[in-house]
């Protein structure tokens, strides 16, 4: 297992809330497990987002994902412009949000969902990059 140091991995998870705990303890083992350290954000006013990445992008932080809620969902954009504005890669629960400029995403492909459903098997898993997003930022955290 390769451990990576603080300075090496700060990352911030963005959680609404209103969602409740649901997800949190899962992300929390999974986290521990590896080794690392998440920091989690409560996200639940659209005012605070550009203070709270300038915050935390200020702070050191590299990198940024987001608890699935239609909060953020419905946000997204704008969550995708200040993840590029202050440098910080981020993954997103589908691909709509890699079409939207957003860096990277991991999570099940909506059409399999529906096209599997009936037949009660498991959808799968994509992962989806957008390049000139990845390289711009990665450029951008390594000078």
């Amino acid at each position: 297992m390769i451990r990576l140091t603080d300075d090496q991995w700060r990352r911030i998870l963005l959680h609404d809330p209103s969602m409740g705990p649901t997800g949190l303890s899962e992300v929390k083992t999974g986290v521990r497990f590896l080794g690392l350290e998440l920091f989690i954000v409560e996200a639940s006013d659209d005012a605070k987002f550009t203070e709270t990445l300038a915050g935390v992008a200020a702070q050191g932080t590299n990198g940024m994902a987001t608890m699935a809620s239609p909060f953020l969902n419905f946000r997204h954009k704008r969550l995708i412009e200040l993840a590029a504005q202050y440098h910080l890669p981020s993954i997103w629960e589908n691909s709509a949000y890699v079409r939207d400029g957003g860096m990277l995403s991991y999570g099940p492909s909506f059409p399999d969902v529906y096209r599997r459903a009936p037949r009660g098997t498991w959808p799968r898993f994509s992962v989806d990059e957008n390049l000139p997003t990845s390289r711009w930022n990665y450029r951008s955290n390594s000078s």
